[in-house]
């Protein structure tokens, strides 16, 4: 564990502050948690995928006989296929071979969307061939993949570790050394706004919370309990109150539920997209920009 090298203005100058023991060993923890998942995730996809092609159809995570049809205006490709009983989902990552997923060709994709006969997707981890596509458009099988994201992980637990806001704030948090503390008065103020939306008690809560919090709150709850039209409005208030607020998520579709939700409920707040372009064709009322200084 690192200090930050850049001093406080103004601050005389001194020794890195020492580590923090169990902070340490938690980030340490973490990232053979992270190492272990990778390795045990990459035996089961292994495993999974030496079974054979009509066990792997029949357990739902296989598709056969899928025919490249082209690449849309955004440039998904599209994919249709005689019978798809998988339990694939949008966000799910996916490998288009034909016979063997171990063995060429075979590329990585990522599910944008399931419309039972007809599928889209995204390149995703490496180039495409798409002249052997075209040439072989029959034939092809799409097994559920496996994207290794574990560099990205353990990069941000790095930063972590090594940032004055990651050793202050951030893994303290996860660690349950700190707990956020909700203030009364703008917790009052959200909870009186969140009735006027017509939200129920538990919505209510959970946004008044989130607004009044000092650091960080977390809402949970199953589908369709209305976390993203409280999310939406949150980010609403929090733009009033002259906030700059950043929405992120595992996939694409799920940032895009969500800022399709905040300009249905706040058509007046704006808002952005930033990422491919491919990306956002669901954003109707939405913008999307390559890189953030377009912003």
């Amino acid at each position: 564990m690192t200090s930050d090298p850049t001093p406080i203005r103004g601050a005389a100058a001194g020794p890195p502050p020492a580590p923090d023991p169990r902070l340490a060993a938690f980030v340490q923890r973490l990232r053979r948690f992270v190492l272990d998942e990778r390795d045990a995730r990459r035996q089961q996809i292994e495993a999974q995928w030496a079974r054979p092609l009509p066990d792997r159809i029949a357990a739902g995570h296989a598709i056969e006989g899928v025919r490249f049809a082209g690449v849309t205006p955004g440039g998904l490709l599209e994919f249709e296929c005689a019978r798809n009983g998988s339990r694939f989902r949008e966000g799910d990552a996916l490998c288009l071979h034909r016979g063997s997923p171990f063995f060429q060709p075979a590329f990585n994709l990522t599910l944008e969307l399931d419309d039972e006969t007809r599928l889209l997707a995204f390149p995703d981890g490496g180039p495409i061939d798409f002249q052997l596509l075209a040439q072989q458009p029959d034939g092809w099988i799409m097994d559920e993949g496996y994207l290794d994201l574990s560099g990205f992980v353990l990069d941000a637990l790095d930063q972590a570790a090594e940032t004055l806001i990651g050793r202050e704030c951030v893994l303290p948090a996860l660690l349950g050394l700190t707990q956020p503390v909700v203030a009364t008065e703008p917790y009052e103020r959200a909870a009186e706004r969140a009735a006027g939306l017509g939200l129920n008690e538990r919505q209510q809560e959970a946004l008044a919370s989130a607004y009044a919090t000092d650091s960080f709150w977390l809402v949970q709850g199953p589908p369709g309990t209305g976390k993203t039209r409280v999310l939406a409005h949150l980010a609403e208030a929090l733009v009033e109150r002259g906030e700059r607020v950043l929405v992120t998520a595992f996939t694409h579709r799920a940032i895009n539920n969500a800022l399709n939700t905040l300009a249905r409920v706040a058509p007046e707040t704006p808002a952005v997209k930033i990422g491919d372009a491919r990306r956002a064709d669901d954003l109707p009322e939405v913008e999307n920009v390559e890189h953030f200084d377009q912003s």
